[in-house]
């Protein structure tokens, strides 16, 4: 469970900053599946965005592995 540090912060365990990473894995190939069905029933610009949002995904996943995330800020409006 998140550890609160002060308002809208929190310190995440081991297996929450793990859980953070999977879930942007699953966003990246749900994207890419979907952008894979879009292209075969022949919606190529659905498929490009979708595409773009797969790659997005997968590049912050990759920032979030490699910069040792250990605080987050969440912001309520």
């Amino acid at each position: 469970m998140t550890n609160p540090i002060k308002p809208g912060k929190s310190v995440l365990s081991d297996r929450e900053v793990a859980l953070l990473a999977e879930g942007l894995d699953a966003l990246t190939r749900e994207y890419g599946r979907m952008a894979d069905d879009a292209a075969r029933l022949g919606y190529r610009p659905q498929a490009q965005q979708m595409s773009r949002v797969a790659q997005e995904a997968r590049a912050l996943a990759s920032v979030a592995r490699s910069v040792g995330i250990t605080k987050i800020t969440v912001r309520h409006s």
